[in-house]
């Protein structure tokens, strides 16, 4: 049989996966998407990337899918990099994982050891591997055995020790062999997961050589009362939160409610002040000793006695006297304090005395007056908003018409040589209009126009600088061609110039806003959204404050919107001002941007008080 001679059509190959196309679909898959399982466009969206012949689109699917079936076939893939996702998947079944850990590839391998999902039995086989890279990622793994985690807690490689010293869920018996080299300092399951100690941990903990274990023991609240009496005589100190300064294990006793009160009662006479001050803190404090301590020479101790919430009425009412505002303000705000001592407090010379009383419980609204008096009201400021130029139209004449030229009143009038047209046609009710050009086609932002009259014959112009006679015409479009070309008026350039910006605003509105990440550090973020920077850089201004005269070229008076979210021009950067439902809304929230922005001081506009931003 002869060849079919008939030419056969060439498959179109499919375009290039780019770098873009990734992240456009990992943004897609990270928002919101319509449907849910198998049916929803998120499992549509990964089924389509897990078939896909380019390496990266698979990659994509491999980290974001939960699919068991999808992450069992990539993990077959025959490219490492969609493996390795695969390995690092949280969602990843412990069939394809099983089949990873026997990967050729290293990294695939350090990933499963490192994943929560990993195997019992196969997080024991690498924790055995001579590569002791992989005896770190197990002794990091939350979901290791204890039996892997106290033999690696041997481990002759410091940085695998610290692995297990770094995993909150490292059991007591790894924490009590790690307790033995200060390096290993902080063990995350000491102080994520104190409970996790019993008694005889905790004991060990406080007989270590090395303060910062016994400074952990001696803030336990499970430590045994008779370790809490033996570190209270504790001379070591442990570095404090800033530098130079250091905090006594003794301290950390007096703070702590599990501590007894004969301990609290000495550390309460000690001779470093940061004792004493968490002793006055701690919940357990007698009043006896509280009493002994209300006259302690550092404020800060007077301070915890004054909030104290077994502090009793006579107590705080001694306080209430005290030298300290500090002191006074922490009276005021005990729920135990004394009406008599509210009232003397409520002519504090410290505000936030007077204050903490007009908060306190006991306080009816004469206390509340006395201590905050209503501020008096703010006279009014006057409006200085510059009035918009408006031309004033008198009474036209019932039937407009040219008069003869006089000679005289030519200056106030338009003069054709004999005759006048005055005001009664310049303004009458029968429009004499016979074209208008705008400034706006040519100079997008600008609000000027020019306009040609006429009238049986006269033609006369009229632009922002006033009144312009023309001269006489045989008809209304010799007129219309020679004002064209005295002003330079080409209406071709304008209508392309009006038809390229109304494709750019078709084109910025067509850029949607976009879910946030946590990315958002070249975008404006208004309520969980993005605002697309070319939308920020391009778009119009839905607004100009004021309205009546739109200051155009100082950007600091700029309002934008797209899709309910609002924003600010500030001169120098944009600012997000919130999701608004109606105008209303918007233009208040711009307002009072503007208003703090003027009390402030960083307006970075000159006269910012006449500007009219003090209006409703």
């Amino acid at each position: 049989m002869p060849n079919d001679p008939t030419p056969t059509t060439p498959v179109p190959e499919r375009p290039p996966f780019t770098t873009e196309d990734a992240q456009r679909y990992r943004d897609r898959l990270s928002g919101p998407l319509r449907g849910r399982g198998e049916t929803g466009e998120r499992s549509s969206i990964l089924r389509t990337l897990a078939e896909h012949p380019e390496p990266l689109a698979r990659v994509i699917a491999a980290e974001r899918s939960d699919s068991s079936v999808q992450l069992r076939t990539l993990a077959s893939d025959r490219h490492r990099t969609v493996r390795l996702a695969v390995a690092f998947n949280e969602s990843a079944p412990r069939t394809a994982l099983e089949v990873l850990a026997e990967d050729r590839t290293r990294p695939v391998r350090l990933a499963v050891a490192g994943n929560g999902r990993t195997s019992p039995d196969v997080l024991e086989q690498l924790g055995r591997v001579r590569d002791h890279g992989f005896r770190e990622a197990v002794a990091g793994n939350w979901s290791a055995p204890v039996e892997v985690l106290v033999r690696l807690a041997r481990d002759r490689i410091v940085r695998v020790r610290l692995a297990v010293a770094d995993n909150p869920y490292a059991p007591p018996e790894a924490v009590e062999i790690l307790m033995d080299d200060e390096r290993m300092f902080p063990i995350a399951a000491i102080l994520d997961n104190p409970g996790a100690f019993g008694d005889v941990g905790l004991r060990h903990q406080a007989g270590s050589p090395f303060p910062r274990y016994r400074w952990a023991a001696a803030e336990n609240p499970n430590t045994p009362p008779d370790v809490l009496d033996a570190l209270a005589s504790d001379v070591e100190s442990v570095p404090g939160r800033y530098i130079g300064h250091w905090n006594p294990i003794r301290m950390a006793v007096a703070a702590n409610p599990g501590t007894p009160v004969e301990v609290i009662s000495r550390l309460a006479t000690d001779d470093h002040a940061d004792v004493r001050w968490f002793a006055a803190a701690n919940p357990r404090t007698p009043i006896d000793v509280l009493e002994a301590l209300a006259g302690d020479d550092d404020s800060r101790v007077r301070c915890f006695v004054a909030e104290h919430r077994t502090s009793t009425s006579v107590l705080l009412g001694r306080l209430a006297g005290d030298l300290e505002p500090d002191v006074r303000r922490n009276v005021a705000a005990n729920r135990r304090c004394p009406l008599a001592a509210l009232r003397r407090m409520a002519i504090d010379e410290d505000e936030h005395v007077r204050k903490a009383v007009a908060a306190h419980p006991k306080a009816d609204e004469d206390l509340r007056l006395l201590a905050v008096p209503p501020e008096p009201e703010p006279e009014p400021v006057p409006d200085r908003r510059p009035r918009a130029h408006r031309r004033t139209r008198p009474a036209p004449t019932p039937e407009p018409t040219p008069t003869p030229c006089d000679g005289e009143t030519c200056a106030n009038v338009i003069c054709f040589g004999d005759v006048h047209v005055g005001d009664d046609m310049l303004y009458p009710d029968v429009d004499f209009t016979l074209a208008t050009w705008s400034y706006e086609g040519d100079f997008p932002g600008s609000a000027g126009t020019f306009e040609l009259y006429g009238f049986d014959g006269l033609y006369w112009s009229h632009d922002d600088h006033g009144w312009h006679a023309m001269d006489r015409f045989d008809s209304d479009e010799e007129a219309i061609t020679a004002w064209r070309t005295g002003n330079f008026i080409d209406e071709r350039e304008q209508e392309a110039a009006a038809e390229e910006e109304a494709q750019v605003q078709e084109w910025l509105h067509s850029l949607e806003p976009t879910a946030c990440h946590g990315e958002c550090n070249w975008k404006i973020c208004i309520d969980g959204w993005h605002i697309h920077v070319d939308v920020i850089e391009h778009m119009e201004p839905y607004n100009y404050f004021p309205p009546d005269e739109p200051m155009k070229e100082d950007p600091t008076h700029q309002l934008f919107q797209q899709r309910g979210l609002y924003w600010r021009s500030t001169g120098d950067d944009h600012e997000g001002l919130g999701r608004f439902s109606n105008d209303d809304d918007s233009l208040r929230a711009w307002r009072d941007a503007r208003l703090r922005d003027q009390e402030s001081g960083t307006t970075g506009v000159e006269g910012e008080e006449d500007n009219g931003l003090d209006a409703d």
